[in-house]
């Protein structure tokens, strides 16, 4: 079987948001990837990026972390109603996240999320793997930061499906 990937949806923010929404997503892939580069608007450390689906805002979601900044690792798990994602940017362009949706249309299991992250400027790097506690297909993904700060100019989201063939 060979996987390909097909651009769902993509954007290039010409101005700073809070967040980005990809709604009325196609249920006929395998999977989805999302794929973020950028930064945020402030100029501190510590920003937490959240994944949201179908407007769900209870706490739906469970995750765990491990991350390494220079040769120490950390690792914790955190059941919040937003936070799947972490992220601990800061205003210069040089970060990366993808995160990988498993089954995101199937109706019969709890959707798992595996995220990677990495930012250029600090050599940090972050592996988290969560699930959304819910069943239903996603249909819109809302990536938000929660403690009000917003992503910067220049930051591009692009939404992938993956088929096996």
């Amino acid at each position: 079987m060979t996987a390909t990937y097909d651009s769902i949806a993509s954007s290039t923010l010409s101005s700073t948001t809070s967040s980005v929404t990809f709604s009325n997503i196609s249920g006929s892939y395998n999977d989805l990837v999302l794929v973020w580069q950028g930064s945020n608007t402030s100029a501190s450390n510590g920003k937490v990026v959240s994944l949201r689906f179908n407007g769900d805002t209870g706490s739906n979601y469970y995750r765990m972390i491990a991350y390494s900044s220079g040769p120490v690792l950390y690792y914790g798990d955190t059941a919040t109603s937003l936070q799947i994602a972490e992220s601990v940017y800061n205003n210069t362009l040089g970060a990366m996240a993808k995160w990988d949706l498993f089954g995101y249309s199937s109706g019969k299991r709890n959707k798992i999320v595996l995220s990677k992250l990495s930012r250029s400027l600090t050599d940090s790097h972050y592996i988290s793997g969560g699930f959304w506690r819910n069943t239903a297909a996603i249909t819109s993904i809302e990536v938000l930061f929660l403690d009000g700060f917003s992503f910067s100019v220049g930051s591009t989201f692009t939404l992938y499906g993956i088929k096996a063939e």
